[in-house]
């Protein structure tokens, strides 16, 4: 895994942070680089088709406590970014937007559906306005779920717990469920993971074109032979000892190079390819296993011929019978 992270400035207290975990083997295939918008905001784009791309917003919102001010520069900045996502990509906007924005489902038809809880607060207000604007569905009210799979921030005096983390989306059908884990609360904290299945697979990268030339092994069993280690040493020491190669000017790649080639020369001129041998559990019984299986095709032509009860039976002896009972096969370890 791969963690990108933002760090607030050396002279400013790290009260915020967002990031992306990304698994190193999609971050190498796609060369993906998360964009740090700030210390709230950081996108990543990810390729899901030849034409199309999947955009992930991560958020850290401002703070109920936070001035007006602090909301106002945040909401103008994710509106920006927002607005700067192409039309034809996929857009998912996730994090803690420190919002409730409750369950009236008609006051924002088509953006809260029927399966929201609580109250809708001053926060939940401006994430509403931001919605509208950009047509975006809260996902956390499309599923019907039970209440712990629905809340992920826990009041620390009250103990109730509210919904304060989102996955918005532009369209209802790239989100299959969100909700939480209620079992992820037993880490002494009071945030639950927020999980959100998409209907959305990456784009897999090309096939890698097979080598021209399969790869040899050299039979290096041969070397117990005295005569062949004592040929093969002979081999090294004729190829190493080239007038040209001088060790000491060469460089580290150059004495590693002409090595290499040394011993390959010299155990091309020795050794063999290995061979692979496969032993096949027929081969020592192959005139039984060809009378055994002419034995069921003639039961089988007789039956086809004259489809008589006495025929049939004899056919499905001869069909049941087990094959160790014509041959020996070898024993399983």
């Amino acid at each position: 895994m791969l963690m990108w992270r933002l760090l607030a400035r050396p002279e400013e207290p790290r009260i915020y942070g967002v990031g992306f975990a990304i698994r190193s083997q999609m971050v190498q295939q796609h060369n993906l680089a998360p964009k740090a918008i700030s210390e709230c905001l950081m996108t990543v784009r990810i390729p899901i088709t030849r034409d199309r791309h999947l955009t992930l917003i991560s958020v850290y919102a401002s703070t109920i406590t936070s001035t007006d001010d602090d909301k106002a520069i945040f909401y103008t900045q994710l509106d920006r970014t927002i607005q700067a996502v192409l039309a034809n990509d996929k857009l998912v906007v996730l994090g803690d937007f420190h919002a409730r924005v409750g369950k009236d489902y008609r006051l924002c038809e088509g953006i809260i559906r029927r399966h929201g809880i609580g109250n809708c607060n001053a926060n939940g207000q401006l994430l509403l306005g931001l919605c509208v604007e950009h047509k975006l569905v809260v996902t956390n009210t499309i599923s019907q779920l039970p209440k712990r799979q629905k809340t992920t921030w826990r009041h620390l005096r009250s103990k109730h717990w509210h919904t304060l983390d989102y996955v918005l989306t532009r369209a209802r059908g790239d989100v299959r469920t969100t909700r939480s884990m209620p079992g992820a609360d037993d880490c002494w904290t009071e945030h639950r993971l927020l999980i959100s299945r998409l209907s959305v697979t990456t784009l897999r990268p090309p096939r890698r074109a097979p080598d021209s030339e399969p790869h040899q092994r050299f039979d290096c069993s041969k070397l117990r032979n005295p005569q062949v280690a004592q040929n093969y040493k002979g081999a090294c020491e004729r190829h190493l000892a080239h007038p040209a190669d001088a060790v000491g000017q060469a460089t580290v790649e150059h004495q590693w190079t002409t090595f290499r080639n040394a011993m390959t020369r010299a155990a091309e001129e020795t050794l063999a390819n290995t061979i692979k041998k496969r032993q096949d559990w027929f081969d020592e019984n192959d005139a039984t296993i060809s009378l055994f299986i002419e034995t069921k095709r003639q039961a089988h032509l007789t039956l086809e011929n004259q489809p008589t009860a006495a025929k049939k039976c004899a056919h499905k002896k001869k069909s049941c019978q087990s094959p160790s009972a014509a041959f020996d096969l070898p024993a399983r370890p």
